[in-house]
Parts: C-alpha cells; structure tokens; sequence
C-alpha cells in the first residue's frame, strides 16, 4: 500500500511538473513574440545605419551564390574584419528576393525596402529566440531583455549582434545544463561558443567567463593538482570542440585560416587606436550605453526602461553571485573588457545584455519575495553599485551621452555668456546622441521633444525648423546654435538659414570652433525672434532632370540672408530636396551667378550644395545649401538678380532658378 500511494504521488508531482514546464514555455512564447513585435516597430523606423550597407553587400554575393550554386563564392568575404556567419545568415535571409541592384558598401548606399527588412527581420527573429531562451530561466528577465531599447536597436538592424548574442547565451545556458561533465549539454555548449566565434569574437566573453567559473569550482574544491587537472579535462575538449565548429562555420578561413585572422586582428588593433574610438569617448563612457535608453528616434521605441533595468541589474548582483555564478562572472568580466578597451562603440552594451537583465530580474524576485533581513544584507553590497550607477546616469543622462571635451567646453562657454532673454540649442549629426535645447540657469541640456525632427531622416526640415523656433525661440533676443559635423549631415543648416534671416547684420556676432567637430554661432536680434511661416514663401516647386542622367531635384527657390553691400559677402540660401534614391556625387556644386538688369555677370560663386556632409543622409524634404558670393568694391547699390543652378559631374543641371536681390550702398 505505501508502495502504491508513494508511486501515485511521484505521478501527481510529474504531472504537475510538466503542467508547470509547458506553462512556462509558453510563457517564454509569448515573452518572445513582445521581443519580436517592440523589433519590428524598430526595424521599420529606424533608418539606415552605417555598416548596414557593407554587410547586405557581403550578403547579396552570398545570396546570388545559393541562388547559382556556386558554392565557391561562400569562402570569399568583402568584410573579413568580423567573421562570417551572420552575413551568411543575411545572404540567406534574403536570398528569396528577387535580385536587386548590387547595395554599394558605404554609407550612402540606396537600399532597396524589401532587402533591408528581409535582413532586418532574420536579426529580430534572433534576437526574439534569445528572449525566450532567457525567459526560460527567469521571464522577468525575458521581458527586461524583449523591451530593452539598446538591445532592440542593435537587433533591429542588419548588424552582427543578434546571432552571437543568441548563442552565447546558449552556450552558459548549456554549461549549467552539463555542470562541467562532459555528456550531450557540453557538447552543445562547446557547439555554441564555436557559432559564437563565428558570428563576432567579442562575445566569447561568455565563454571565458564559463573557463573562469570551472576553475575557481576546481580552486575551491581543494583537490590535488592530478584531480584537478582530470576535472578539467572535459573543459579542454569543450574548447576543442569550438574551435573546430568555429572553422567549420567560417569557410572564408578555409583557404588561409591563420594569416586570415591575423589580418583581422590587426584591423582591430588599427580600428581601436582611431582617434573617435579614443579622444570622443571618455573612459566610463560605457556606464552610458549600460543606463541611458536609445531615444534619438522617434516611432521607434514603445518605452525606454534602460536605466531603471541597470539599477535593478546593480542591485541583483550580489544575489546573482550566490545563485548563479557563472552569469555574474559573465556580467563583471564584460564590465570590465568595456571600461579597457579603446572602443567605446555603443553596440558592445549587448555583450552583457543577457546576464545584466538577468540580473534585473534576479533583484525584483528576491527583494520583493523573500525576507527582510536577506533585503539588508544585500543592500550592504547592493547601495554602493546604484550611488555609482545613479551618478553615472546624472551625468550622462542629458543631451551629451558622452563626455566629449569639446561638447564640455562649448557648453561652458554658453553657460557664462548666455543672456537672460536667449536660448541655445544642440543640434549634433551623430544619430546616437539627440538634440537638446538650455536657458540660462538650466543644470543641463533637456533633450528636444520628438515632434522637433523631422520623419523619417531625424534632420531639420523647413516646417520642422520653423516650428521649433516659433516654439522655442518666438520673442528672445538672441540664439545659441551648437552643431557636431562628423562625417554627417548637419541637421542644423535650416535653423541657421532662418536664424541668419532674422539675424541680419546683428548676426551671428559669434562663431567658434570646437577641435574640427563641434562649431558654436551666436545669433542677436535686434528685436525678439519674430515668428516664421512653416512653410517656405520662395518660388513654385519645380522638379527638372538633367546633366545626362537619372537625376532630378526639387527646389523652392533662394532667398537673399541679409543685406548686402559692395566688399561685403552676399548670403544667398537656396531650399532643395532631392528625390528618394538619389545618389549625387559628394562634390555636386551650386554656380551662382549675379547679374544686373541687362544680364551681365558681376559676380559669382561655385560652392558645394550642402555645407557639410553631403551626401551621407538622403535629403527626402527640404534642406538648406547657405553661400556666400564675396562682392568687389567697386559694386553698384540697385537691384540684381542671382542665378543658381546645380552642377553635376561639371555638366549644367535644371532647375534654374532667378532670385532677385538688392545691393545696398556701403
């Protein structure tokens, strides 16, 4: 009878287990479909980031291969810096497709829709398994991952991230399964860590942190040397066995393995002494990634909860330590590589993502279930980490989400020279950093409401402008304009061309320059800032194809800046956009031309048609191109007419446009 009735209850507790077990797999179903859909939100509003390009190149190549089998093809790599198997993936993702144009590897490839979201949605289903994976363990720490704004970014993008950061995970996932034992789950943890090589190398961190774990349980245990050097024995096949995947999963090593990866190494080495992986980026710049949320784009992200899941993750340390080892090594090791390497790249915040968030959901269990007294102990260790991870977030939770001197400098400078009736603006190019706005008395910059940028490139358009000055600006007596002009397009060409405007000959009464990036103008008025119509008053919109190719652009015109007289610099700003997939040359210029009444030339200019950065963004609305046309001494006050028409690879293009100025006496 006791035989029976104990047999009954194992099968009651079996069954209740595996209710338990499928309930919490479909939990972790549903917590993978949240970091699915908050992807897809992603990875339709975000635009296009810069190694995109280079990676769907590599992966078209891959994906004309399958489609011809030529399988040879699979073993050559465009991109040999980083491994090889999420462009592979990539090649795979979009194989299906219909062959479009080859993308061109640099930054202001046009990408075809349909190949950008095939690409981008292989990354989100990635990233989707990774938060089931982490559910199973702790679906509080699935949902912190699912809706984690620097996670969702960097797997919504056709970007290396979501392949090594699913099998990373895995492969700690699969350690614990085997507890050092060499058997099925060691295997596949060995398995995993060699896809991870193959996908990125920075993310077999988690794999030196499972080397790091089986050592100090080998320390502690205390055997003899022989004893354990035997329990260490499984661990050697383990790396074994991920060197041999990661080969098998690179075919562009095949040929050359080792001068291969010396030659990757040495890009790295090169890549990580470039001065704007170094002197941008301040050493505690990754406490930044870790707290602040991606917030520069609007539509893109359902909520911003990265700050509040790095104090939770500070606070579950200690706890993590204790019951689950491993992740907390994972965790501080990662912590530690970010703070010493030289690159600073925002995207290494996911080498950690995993155990930071489970870290996070480690504290919300235990300091909310359990004890008092355990809530103390742990708060002993717990308080210190949030003080530092709270001042970080003071510090860089503002419009500068990094601690750039330059940016530090220029701020300083407003703050003990702005007046009592003037606002400043930060308008900076880099799409990691938003733009903000300060009076006079503010600690620091607040970040510009979303409704400021304009969809969908988060540039200036004109109404976009012209509404944050009205908002903003509308009766002060002078402005403020920072700008960052890295190797971007200047999202602040257009607030400057209707600040110039208003400035007239009162403006700009400063201008500096910050090391080669950052530039600061003062603008004064002489009455308040008066408002702008949000809409251009110029001439008719036009839209003209010319110069022997494919190529049209549309115009609302030029208007004169500011008066002007004779040995004095005529400022003409001319309103244009180009249509969607237009590819200009950098070097595409504006001849502008005045002319008097009967039609003679008495000056004229040749300036590129964006001040900065062009072509780096798509002008999909209009932007602003401000000239100057320096002026003889000798010119005539009276009326005259400016001819601007572009010029492109030396060939006259339309339109051509007639703006009428006058030159008023010295």
């Amino acid at each position: 009878c006791y035989t029976r009735a104990r047999m009954k209850v194992m099968r009651k507790l079996a069954r209740l287990a595996g209710g338990a077990r499928r309930a919490g797999l479909a939990l972790a179903l549903v917590i993978g479909a949240l970091a699915f859909a908050t992807r897809d939100l992603a990875l339709r509003n975000l635009p296009v980031d810069f190694d995109e390009p280079i990676y769907l190149s590599v992966a078209q190549t891959y994906a004309a291969a399958l489609h011809r089998g030529q399988w040879e093809a699979l073993r050559d790599d465009a991109a040999p810096e980083n491994p090889q198997l999420m462009k592979l993936l990539f090649g795979l993702a979009i194989a299906p497709l219909p062959d479009f144009p080859a993308v061109r590897a640099d930054a202001n490839a046009q990408i075809p829709p349909a190949l950008l979201s095939a690409a981008r949605r292989m990354s989100a289903g990635l990233a989707a398994l990774q938060a089931v994976a982490l559910a199973i363990v702790s679906p509080l720490a699935g949902v912190f991952l699912a809706i984690h704004t620097r996670h969702i970014q960097y797997t919504s993008e056709v970007m290396l991230e979501a392949g090594p950061a699913l099998t990373s995970l895995l492969c700690v996932l699969a350690w614990r399964r085997s507890r050092g034992r060499w058997g099925a789950w060691l295997m596949a943890s060995g398995l995993m860590l060699g896809l991870t090589a193959a996908g990125k190398y920075l993310y077999c961190l988690s794999g030196i942190a499972i080397a790091a774990d089986a050592l100090l349980a080998a320390l502690r245990a205390r055997r003899t040397a022989a004893q354990t050097l035997r329990t260490l024995a499984p661990l050697l096949a383990w790396g074994g066995l991920a060197v041999v995947v990661f080969l098998a999963a690179s075919p562009a090593l095949w040929a050359d393995p080792i001068g291969r990866l010396l030659d990757s190494a040495l890009f790295h080495t090169r890549n990580s002494s470039v001065s704007i992986n170094t002197a941008r980026y301040a050493a505690e710049q990754p406490l930044a990634w870790l707290i602040t949320p991606v917030s520069w784009r609007p539509g893109a992200f359902a909520a911003l909860p990265d700050g509040l899941i790095a104090v939770l993750a500070a606070l579950g340390a200690p706890i993590l330590w204790r019951r689950q080892r491993v992740f907390a090594i994972w965790l501080g090791l990662g912590v530690v590589f970010m703070f010493l390497y030289a690159n600073k790249w925002p995207q290494y915040a996911l080498l950690i993502s995993a155990p930071l968030c489970l870290s996070a959901g480690v504290s919300v269990r235990w300091f909310f279930l359990r004890s008092r007294r355990t809530l103390a102990r742990a708060a002993l260790v717990a308080v210190p980490l949030i003080a530092i991870t709270l001042g970080a977030a003071l510090r860089y939770g503002d419009v500068a989400a990094n601690a750039d001197p330059a940016f530090r400098d220029a701020t300083e400078l407003i703050r003990a020279e702005m007046a009592p009736d003037e606002i400043a603006f930060a308008l900076l190019a880099d799409p990691a950093i938003s733009g903000g706005w300060i009076e006079p008395g503010w600690r620091s910059w607040n970040a510009l409401p979303p409704a400021a940028l304009a969809a969908p490139t988060g540039m200036l358009d004109y109404a976009s402008a012209a509404r944050l000055l009205n908002r903003a600006a509308a009766g002060r007596h002078g402005v403020w304009v920072l700008t960052h002009q890295r190797a971007f397009g200047d999202p602040a060409d257009m607030l400057q061309t209707l600040l110039q405007r208003q400035a007239g000959l009162n403006g700009p009464i400063l201008e500096r320059q910050f090391d080669r990036d950052y530039a600061l103008v003062h603008y004064r008025f002489d009455a308040g800032y008066a408002t702008t119509p949000e809409e251009p008053d110029l001439s008719a919109s036009t839209i003209e194809r010319g110069a022997g190719r494919d190529m049209s652009l549309l115009s609302r015109g030029c208007a004169q800046l500011r008066p002007a007289a004779a040995g004095e610099a005529l400022e003409i700003a001319c309103f244009w956009r180009s249509q969607p997939y237009l590819k200009l040359p950098w070097d595409t210029r504006v001849r502008l031309i005045v002319v008097d009444p009967a039609g003679h030339e008495k000056a004229s200019a040749g300036p590129v048609i964006a001040r900065s950065g062009f072509p780096w963004f798509h002008f999909e609305q209009e932007f602003a191109g401000v000239y100057r046309i320096d002026l003889p001494a000798g010119f005539a006050p009276g009326a005259y007419t400016v001819i601007a028409q572009p010029i492109v690879e030396g060939e006259p293009a339309s339109p051509l446009l007639r703006t009428p100025i006058m030159i008023g006496a010295r």
